[in-house]
């Protein structure tokens, strides 16, 4: 399994703090400017297309959830992507890639709309190229 690298940074922060190579203080700074670079990115989200187009991405996997769709028995996978500075969700049956991952693939804009004070762009029917 692919390894959630924010995990292994907090990791490698920690050992180093340890054998004095990091203050405390080095340690807080790196999260904190790790956070506000994140809140700047997420400032200047956009929406992506115009909606029933047919676009091609090269996004990074943010978050990513797999739950069994009772009523017809397959996999339901949730996504929050990153195309550049701007955000994306996926919610459907096709698998894209794990936390941390890099996919390319054309997909659908379905709609815009705001989600948690982010201009997000969702989109369907997507095809991993």
């Amino acid at each position: 399994p692919q390894a959630d690298a924010k995990k292994l940074a907090a990791c490698a922060l920690g050992v180093l703090a340890l054998r004095g190579d990091l203050t405390e203080e080095d340690v807080c700074t790196f999260f904190l400017r790790n956070a506000l670079a994140k809140k700047e990115m997420n400032k200047s989200s956009e929406f992506i297309g115009t909606v029933k187009d047919r676009l091609e991405f090269n996004a990074i996997i943010e978050f990513e959830k797999s739950e069994m769709n009772d009523h017809r028995g397959r996999m339901q996978y949730f996504y929050k992507l990153r195309f550049g500075n701007d955000s994306m969700l996926y919610s459907g049956s096709t698998k894209l890639a794990s936390k941390g991952g890099i996919v390319r693939f054309k997909a659908t804009v379905k709609e815009h709309h705001l989600f948690k004070g982010i201009k997000t762009t969702v989109v369907e029917r997507p095809r991993i190229i």
